[in-house]
């Protein structure tokens, strides 16, 4: 694997991936630029939204979200924080018109009133006999429209007064009175009056996981609204905010979505074997290098799923480019299960001939073309010598031969020889690079041969569980974290990787 440390920015050649519609409009179900929470609570007109963070956690593009899904341009955002030059040159998916409808400076002199100069400034160039922005506001009983205020703290300090109090006005006159539903900007340290007086409250801050940093949205408050789940992970792309789906558990996700839709093999440049996920190639800077073994570990509370979104596509690209596979049974099930998943999009003949499982010999059964059968009971170098003979055998009846390896079961089925077992994958991973296989192999955190092989590996990424969200990154080379998604664009399922800023 090339330990370049390249730009993993996996958008970056793809610039708008964050905001993919298909061919009616309609987002990917990948990527939610908000939560049906949000949605639901800005469904009741008359709301009080708090969002209140650090520096540099998103609050202000949040609330520039929310107006742009909710608000139908009809919404405006007061500001004397943000200058007027970064609307036009930072935030670039902000067109002319969408800033001319929703975005409002103001430039306002101590000692006026906060709330009089705020309508001064909203009816200015109204023609005459025509409504101004704030009386269609009030008399609007649409749930909306939204006011945004930019932020609490430096409306109050420029008038000398306090932010609960401020906010009281600003609650008085756009919310209890004109049915608008208003965003609340804050920082962090808000007193109880704030808490109090708004029906919503929104906490965005940052986290280190494992020296990456995430962005997390807290809901503590939605008045009317079941929160179901009351942390989400959220990232920044392109200057906008979009949510990452919780990884499908109950029911799991789908392990095929379209049968009819043809598998298109990945080519890898020279030297390179694709993963079968575009994404995943990408973070590998083009793909596996031929000979190269890379090492995935999970935490214990990773759905079986994601292991399979990673590895079946891995096969099915190999078979369909005329290579090989052998599979020491992993965390995706039988060969009949792989099989029935493949069959769809795999040339049959490519899967009785150029596919081999390690099956354990069971009495009165055929042995199928695809077993590579090892003894009932363990012994691990009598096996070890079954497998590499069919490791020989496939290889000749391909062009490449991949490998899908799955250590927790070897661990499992030589317990009593754990030394042993030490000694031959280290001796699998000098063979990948001797004979120039590619190895995929899967572990779980806290495995007795975890620490052992890192050593000898050309490549580990770790995943784990981070709010629901499945995220992933890797370790040698040093990556990003991204969050793990189901990507059924080429109808059997793979992964989508989304890098979290």
């Amino acid at each position: 694997m090339d330990s370049k440390n390249k730009s993993h920015d996996i958008n970056h050649d793809r610039n708008n991936d964050c905001e993919k519609r298909d061919t009616n409009g309609k987002k990917e179900d990948n990527i939610t630029n908000l939560p049906p929470e949000i949605y639901e609570f800005f469904s009741k007109p008359g709301c009080l939204l708090l969002i209140q963070g650090g520096a540099g956690c998103g609050k202000t593009l949040m609330a520039w979200e929310i107006l742009n899904e909710i608000s139908g341009g009809k919404g405006i955002y007061l500001s004397t924080k943000i200058p007027e030059i970064a609307f036009s040159t930072q935030f670039e998916w902000m067109d002319e018109k969408w800033r001319r409808r929703m975005v409002k400076f103001l430039e306002i002199s101590d000692g006026d009133k906060m709330i009089d100069r705020i309508v001064n400034h909203l009816c200015n160039d109204s023609p005459e006999g025509k409504k101004s922005a704030l009386d269609k506001l009030i008399e609007c009983k649409k749930p909306n429209k939204i006011v945004v205020v930019d932020s609490v703290e430096c409306f109050s300090k420029r008038y000398g007064m306090l932010p609960e109090d401020f906010l009281i006005q600003l609650r008085s006159h756009f919310v209890d009175c004109g049915d608008a539903n208003l965003i609340a900007i804050s920082d962090l340290n808000t007193s109880s009056a704030i808490y109090e007086n708004a029906d919503g409250i929104i906490t965005l801050r940052k986290e280190k996981h494992d020296g990456r940093i995430i962005r997390i949205a807290e809901f503590n408050k939605l008045s009317h609204v079941m929160i179901k789940q009351s942390n989400h992970l959220f990232t920044l792309c392109n200057e906008r905010v979009f949510f990452i789906p919780s990884f499908p558990v109950y029911p799991p996700c789908e392990l095929v979505r379209n049968i009819n839709r043809p598998w298109k093999p990945l080519h890898a440049s020279k030297g390179r074997v694709s993963t079968g996920s575009p994404s995943l190639d990408e973070v590998l800077n083009g793909g596996l290098k031929i000979g190269d073994y890379l090492l995935f570990i999970s935490d214990t509370d990773i759905p079986d799923k994601v292991a399979f979104l990673i590895a079946i596509p891995f096969i099915a690209n190999t078979l369909m480019l005329g290579g090989s596979v052998a599979i020491i049974p992993t965390l995706v099930g039988t060969l009949d299960d792989i099989i029935e998943v493949l069959n769809p999009f795999v040339d049959k003949n490519k899967l009785k001939h150029n596919l081999g499982f390690v099956v354990e010999e069971t009495m009165g059964e055929k042995e199928e073309e695809n077993e590579i059968v090892v003894n009932k009971y363990p012994n691990l170098d009598v096996d070890s010598h079954i497998w590499d003979e069919a490791n020989e055998v496939l290889r000749r009846r391909g062009n490449l031969l991949s490998r899908v390896i799955a250590i927790d079961y070897l661990e499992a089925r030589y317990a009593n020889q754990q030394v042993s077992l030490f000694r031959t994958l280290t001796n699998s991973i000098l063979q990948s690079h001797r004979k120039g296989y590619v190895t995929m192999a899967f572990l779980r955190k806290g495995s007795q041969q975890e620490k052992n092989i890192l050593p000898f590996v050309d490549g580990i990424f770790r995943i784990s569980s981070k709010h629901g969200a499945i995220v992933i990154y890797g370790e040698k080379p040093i990556t990003p974290m991204y969050a793990v998604l189901p990507d059924y664009s080429a109808g059997l399922g793979r992964v989508k990787l989304q890098l979290l800023t």
